[in-house]
């Protein structure tokens, strides 16, 4: 899976919970916050789950309490992808 791939399913899932523009606003600020994006909690589940269905990869709950932003998000997953979680 390339890393485009899964910026842009991430971006995909940003839009789905309403946040417009989200390919932008990420570029224009990489360390932006999910609260900054009006992402609440239960957004960044739907977020979660939307990344596990498509790209295969179980997050756990208790790594998802230190992520804010989506780069760290990002992060998260490339290193369950190497995990093999």
């Amino acid at each position: 899976m390339t890393e485009n791939h899964v910026l842009t399913t991430l971006i995909d899932a940003l839009e789905a919970v309403g946040v417009s523009d989200a390919r932008a606003q990420l570029a224009a600020d990489p360390e932006i916050s999910f609260a900054a994006l009006d992402v609440d909690s239960l957004g960044i589940i739907e977020i979660v789950a939307r990344l596990e269905n498509e790209l295969g990869v179980t997050v756990a709950d208790e790594d998802l309490d230190r992520v804010v932003r989506p780069g760290e998000l990002l992060a998260l997953v490339d290193q369950v992808q190497i995990g093999g979680r």
